[in-house]
């Protein structure tokens, strides 16, 4: 028999497909949907029609990875954020060049009686030579020891080479010069070498 209500051939008391009764239809009762091949035709019809909704389907889920990069720039966002100058001790800028707090360095130098101001020299020289992309120039650890050991003295050279660095760095992107080596070498000459680490400091924050 054909079910009157989905269109399915079955032989029983109630139709395989839909649960319709058996009672209600006869073998020779007329079949609305025609032949049943041309109801299979159909069927596949609605197979594609639920491939369709799948592929709608995968649309949402498309649509939820776009959700997902919207929270990444978000993210992005917040790391932009993150590496603000004046967000506490700062972040990670570009070429893992370290973006600080002036004001909290210099606050930290008197705090440890200028423990911190050896750190903040080390850091100094590692970040100049990232952002002046010079690996293989003298290290931080390596020059505060040359100063160290010079009783000061390479301490004048670091600085004036510091200063030659960054100038390099600015006249790269097209800032205007600012005679830092002979600015740095000055300051570090009369014991302001705190003055000459907070105008490096500005410097590579500026340009990381």
């Amino acid at each position: 028999m054909i079910c009157h209500n989905c269109g399915s051939e079955f032989d029983g008391k109630f139709c395989p497909n839909c649960g319709s009764p058996a009672e209600n239809y006869s073998p020779n009762t007329p079949n609305p949907y025609g032949q049943p091949q041309q109801y299979n035709q159909q069927g596949y019809g609605q197979q594609q029609y639920g491939q369709q909704g799948y592929g709608q389907q995968q649309y949402g889920q498309q649509g939820y990875g776009q959700q997902q990069y919207g929270q990444q720039g978000y993210g992005q966002q917040q790391y932009g954020g993150y590496g603000y100058p004046n967000s506490g001790m700062g972040g990670a800028g570009m070429s893992g060049v370290q973006v600080r707090s002036i004001v909290t360095c210099i606050i930290l130098c008197f705090v440890t009686c200028g423990i911190y101001a050896i750190i903040w020299f080390i850091n100094l020289t590692d970040d100049t030579n990232r952002i002046s992309q010079e690996p293989s120039a003298t290290s931080g650890g390596t020059a505060f020891v040359l100063t160290l050991i010079t009783c000061g003295i390479y301490g004048l050279y670091w600085a004036y080479k510091q200063g030659e660095r960054l100038e390099r760095v600015r006249a790269s992107r097209g800032l205007a010069p600012g005679s830092l080596p002979i600015l740095y070498l000055v300051l570090n000459l009369f014991g302001l070498s705190i003055v000459a680490y907070a105008l490096m400091q500005n410097e590579i924050n500026t340009l990381a």
